[in-house]
């Protein structure tokens, strides 16, 4: 069933014990569709960020139980045996940034605010112009576009 419309979601599902596995089998999916060479470093990370979904934003929360976009992402790069600093401003100021007009690729870290010295927000790239981020107080993790007029660049840990 996964040629009709919804049907590779269905078809996972189907086949999965739980949500949360079926969420880490769909962005590997469109990790993969995005970029064939994905590292195990990169699909541990979007495997990771996949199954946080769901979660609870906590400001300052690192997980299990709760998570700030910061501390998705540096627990999303722990998993694939990659360590990042804990806040969204070091993680952009540790790059190694993407240079502009190359795209970003699955498991790059998108950030946000006003410029390379006022990064407010980061969320973890899967692909097909998405992220996985833990966005404001009263949401959970998500997916959301890794687009917008507040984007400061992209780096590539690991």
């Amino acid at each position: 069933g996964a040629g009709r419309p919804g049907g590779l979601a269905a078809a996972v599902s189907a086949g999965t014990p739980d949500r949360a596995t079926a969420r880490a089998v769909l962005a590997l999916a469109v990790a993969l569709d995005t970029w064939p060479g994905l590292t195990a470093r990169a699909a541990a990370a979007v495997s990771f960020a996949a199954r946080a979904m769901g979660t609870p934003y906590r400001w300052g929360g690192n997980g299990p139980d709760g998570y700030d976009c910061s501390g998705l992402v540096r627990a999303a790069w722990a998993a694939g045996g990659v360590a990042v600093p804990r806040v969204a401003q070091d993680q952009w100021d540790a790059g190694p940034s993407v240079p502009a007009g190359l795209p970003a690729l699955p498991g790059d870290l998108v950030f946000f605010g006003s410029g390379p010295a006022d990064v407010t927000h980061v969320g973890l790239y899967v692909g097909s112009g998405l992220m996985i981020d833990a966005p404001h107080t009263g949401a959970v993790v998500r997916v959301d576009p890794a687009s917008g007029p507040t984007v400061v660049g992209v780096t590539r840990p690991g």
